[in-house]
């Protein structure tokens, strides 16, 4: 049996909006059925492996991989120490003021909010090659990349850039302490 159940999936319209429901995997792990982050929580090789078997199997289109490439980019830049500082992040949301959607950050904006503009900012700072490759994207993936990548916002903004700032001292921190 596969350690994977695939529920009935209605049709994707690719709106951008995120629908939990609509489709659901679960992973069998010791006779126990989980949604995949608690699998992977426990054993990420096993589920790593069985997800890219499954995936072999279906149909996926380049700008599919494309999409899912950018999010696994975004989220690991913002793993990494931020140069940003307060008045660049201010720059950055007074530019948003302007409204122009032909500007990418707008979209960040007007879909994710203060956290979208602030993980833009915060991820193009950390990967300068983000921008090109959100720029090649068609509009109805960038705004479905900024409502994957904001789906799960921090309550609290300011504990959200408190700790990539922590981050940024620390490494500053780390490399005096290491010379």
């Amino acid at each position: 049996m596969s350690p994977f159940e695939f529920p009935v999936r209605s049709a994707s319209d690719r709106s951008g909006s995120v629908d939990r429901h609509s489709a659901k995997i679960l992973v069998r792990l010791n006779n126990q059925d989980l949604d995949v982050p608690t699998a992977f929580s426990k054993s990420p090789e096993k589920v790593r492996g069985a997800l890219l078997e499954a995936i072999r199997h279906v149909a996926i289109g380049e700008l599919d991989i494309s999409l899912l490439l950018l999010e696994r980019a975004f989220k690991s830049a913002l793993q990494r120490p931020t140069s940003v500082t307060a008045e660049e992040m201010m720059s950055a949301l007074e530019i948003i003021r302007l409204d122009d959607p032909k500007i990418i950050s707008s979209t960040f904006y007007a879909y994710g909010g203060t956290y979208g503009i602030a993980i833009f900012v915060l991820a193009t700072s950390a990967n300068s090659g983000l921008l090109a490759l959100l720029e090649q994207l068609p509009r109805e993936d960038q705004i479905l990349l900024v409502r994957r990548l904001t789906e799960d916002a921090p309550r609290d903004l300011s504990k959200f850039l408190t700790k990539c700032t922590e981050s940024k001292s620390m490494l500053l921190f780390q490399r005096q302490n290491h010379s």
